[in-house]
This record gives C-alpha cells, sequence and structure tokens, in this order.
C-alpha cells in the first residue's frame, strides 16, 4: 500500500507532463518510448539521489534501466495500484 500518496501525486504529474512534452513534437511511436523511458529513469534517480547517503555510488555503477528499477523497488517497495 502506498503511504505517500501526495509524492506518488506529484511524481505522476511529472510523468504525464514530461510524456505530454514529447508526444506534442513527435508522432514517431519508437521514439516516444524511448523518450519516455529517458523521463521515467531521470524522475527514478532524483528520486534515489534524494533517499540515499551517497547517491554518487549508484551513479558509479552506470546500471541499466531495469536494474535502477530493482534498486528502486528494493529501497521504496513496489507500488501496486490497490
Amino acid at each position: 500500500m502506498v503511504d505517500d500518496i501526495p509524492a506518488h501525486a506529484a511524481a505522476y504529474v511529472q510523468i504525464r507532463t514530461a510524456l505530454h512534452k514529447i508526444e506534442n513534437r513527435t508522432e514517431d511511436g519508437t521514439l516516444l518510448v524511448l523518450k519516455g523511458q529517458l523521463v521515467l529513469e531521470e524522475l527514478i534517480r532524483a528520486k534515489l539521489d534524494a533517499a540515499l547517503q551517497d547517491p554518487a555510488q549508484l551513479r558509479k555503477s552506470h546500471l541499466t534501466f531495469f536494474n535502477l528499477l530493482c534498486v528502486a523497488r528494493a529501497v521504496f517497495g513496489v507500488v501496486t495500484d490497490d
């Protein structure tokens, strides 16, 4: 269950706004997906940076998107739609 609804709502608004800007500039579905993934990765990294004692150590690891997502799930838990 999500205890921090306002933070998740703010992140959702950030994601929708960023994706809307990308969507308005391109009609290429592949480009939209790739840019969307970069937006999500940037937001995940920002959230992890705020939660970790030494975020520089995480940046040095050059994790893939999936690995970064797994770390975020380990730190924050898995968010469900319940």
